[in-house]
């Protein structure tokens, strides 16, 4: 993983994604970049977020299942990738702009409930 303030990179020989692949691990540049959440940063490579979701949750695994369950968005808990992403979620936003939008719709309304 990435060090603090800087996005996970990963990836053979952990190299920076060429300006050209960058536009397509961006939605494809379907959503305008004015318009996109924010999150701190510019992906810069795969199609997934990985958020600290500590200040919420010490328990990745349970938090993935409630939010699946209440907001009906599918999630992966950091656990899944080693003890040092507890506390984490994987996000995809492989998915239509449509979809993504639905999903933190949903995720903001499930969180501003808890």
């Amino acid at each position: 993983m990435g060090g603090r303030g800087r996005a996970p990179r990963g990836g053979p020989g952990d190299r920076p994604v060429p300006p050209h692949l960058r536009r397509a691990a961006t939605c494809d540049g379907r959503w305008p970049a004015h318009d996109r959440p924010r999150v701190g940063f510019e992906p810069e490579g795969a199609f997934y977020v990985l958020a600290n979701a500590r200040r919420f949750t010490s328990d990745s695994v349970a938090f993935a299942y409630e939010i699946l369950e209440r907001a009906h968005v599918a999630v992966t808990p950091g656990a899944a990738f080693g003890s040092n992403a507890e506390g984490y979620l994987r996000f995809s936003y492989a998915s239509s702009v449509e979809r993504i939008r639905e999903g933190l719709r949903r995720l903001g309304d499930f969180l501003a409930a808890r």
